[in-house]
């Protein structure tokens, strides 16, 4: 399979200045949140600076969940060209404005992080090309009757917006996928604390994994099979991302090929591997998915029904898969 690695001047200040001004983002489990790294570096900001940001955000949640803003500014070499066909020409102005006012700032992160975005990249072209990624291929290639490597995916590089303090073993997030997140199928962006070392490879790769099996997810049966047995639209979506998370970035197959430890019911481990479900249940739904990896089976009907019985153990999700 082949991925395209950008590292983009306009990506990167656009996840800037939406990281600063603490826009909400239009997918789950990913909330606003303050840039505690680069506030770290920048101290308190000046009025023209906070006015900036407050009229950046306003803009933006005049298109939440119409438009994502960002979209052009991953996606095209002259983002304003494409940004002004799909918002008012009052309001791309102002985003202009919040782009001119921070430039200097954004140059001082851009040249001092440059290098270390490019040695990441690097890390990852060499590790995609090892064997263990080609297996991880085929069996979702099985699991979700789909070719994968019929087209690249374009793997954005961003700065990240926190401290390592902040993300502790984390270090790295990432986004991708067409519903709900406003990017095109097959663009994932990936973002990486300053300070992640380069140990932590295999979780990265992992996070890669797991917003490609968001495409995997959206493109296949199994998308319809969840809306059969799921009635409300955030339940779906918060089972889609249940399905992934037992694979990936520290589910059954990052356990199997990846390195990732193995979560068990007498670990507190297990509780991370997928968020608000037990250790117990954890445990459960990746036993699911790895007897179908075992028989080389496609994900069906059967494996929705056992999939929210699991899910429906505990009472949030109980309710929420109604």
């Amino acid at each position: 399979m082949q991925i395209n690695l950008q590292i983009s001047k306009w990506a990167n200040f656009y996840y800037f200045l939406h990281n600063f001004a603490e826009c909400e983002w239009p997918w789950p489990y990913r909330p606003a949140g303050p840039v505690s790294i680069w506030h770290e570096k920048f101290g308190e900001f000046n009025q023209e600076e906070k006015v900036a940001l407050r009229n950046f955000k306003r803009v933006y949640r005049r298109y939440f969940l119409k438009y994502y803003l960002g979209k052009p500014f991953f996606e095209e070499k002259n983002p304003w060209l494409k940004l002004e066909r799909k918002i008012s020409k009052a309001d791309a102005q102002t985003l202009k404005d919040a782009f001119s006012v921070f430039e200097k700032r954004f140059d001082i992160i851009c040249q001092a992080h440059a290098k270390f975005l490019e040695r990441w990249g690097k890390q990852i072209s060499k590790t995609f090309g090892q064997s263990r990624n080609e297996k991880i291929e085929r069996i979702l290639d099985s699991l979700f009757g789909l070719s994968l490597s019929r087209h690249p995916f374009n793997i954005y590089l961003l700065l990240g917006r926190n401290s390592a303090a902040d993300l502790t073993a984390k270090y790295a997030g990432g986004a991708g996928g067409e519903r709900g997140r406003g990017l095109t199928k097959r663009n994932i962006l990936l973002e990486f604390d300053v300070k992640c070392p380069r140990k932590k490879i295999n979780y990265i790769t992992g996070v890669l994994w797991h917003e490609m099996t968001h495409y995997c997810v959206e493109n296949s049966k199994i998308y319809d099979l969840l809306k059969q047995g799921i009635r409300n639209r955030r339940g779906v979506n918060y089972a889609e991302e249940i399905i992934i998370r037992s694979l990936f970035p520290i589910g059954i197959l990052s356990v199997k090929l990846l390195g990732a430890p193995l979560p068990t019911t007498l670990t507190p481990f297990a509780k991370s591997a997928i968020p608000e479900v037990s250790a117990a249940n954890t445990t459960k739904l990746m036993n699911l998915i790895e007897s179908y990896i075992r028989q080389d089976k496609k994900i069906d009907n059967n494996y929705i029904k056992e999939f929210i019985k699991i899910l429906s153990e505990t009472k949030k999700w109980a309710t929420l898969l109604k």
